[in-house]
């Protein structure tokens, strides 16, 4: 399945600890994962219909990126569906090491987006 270059791949991230720096930017924490990066496509969706339904799953403030993000930072986008979420995609290093490096992971903080707040 084909991604557009705008389309967004969103994720909860917890409050506190490690995925939030002092000055409440997103930490590279927030992007690594051994098993690779669990994400929402967007697919087509309305952008508050995405925050919505992973809200009603997933505690947390919610980022995304886009997939033109993750070509810029040469990351591999795999549409991953699963039995409860259909929109289930993963973003992985390779397809031998799904976990980010650290410079992947450093470079989609910067270049995401806060697109919900959790209230706490």
């Amino acid at each position: 399945m084909e991604f557009e270059k705008t389309e967004r791949f969103y994720r909860a991230v917890l409050p506190g600890g490690e995925y939030w720096k002092e000055d409440r930017s997103l930490s590279s924490a927030a992007f690594k994962d051994k098993k690779g990066l669990s994400t929402d496509r967007q697919m087509g969706r309305a952008h508050k219909e995405c925050i919505a339904f992973i809200s009603r799953r997933l505690r947390g403030s919610i980022v995304s990126v886009s997939y033109e993000n993750c070509q810029e930072i040469e990351a591999l986008v795999k549409y991953d569906p699963v039995t409860e979420n259909i929109f289930h995609t993963v973003i992985i290093h390779s397809a031998e090491s799904p976990c980010l490096t650290k410079a992947q992971a450093r470079n989609l903080a910067k270049l995401a987006r806060l697109d919900y707040v959790t209230k706490k």
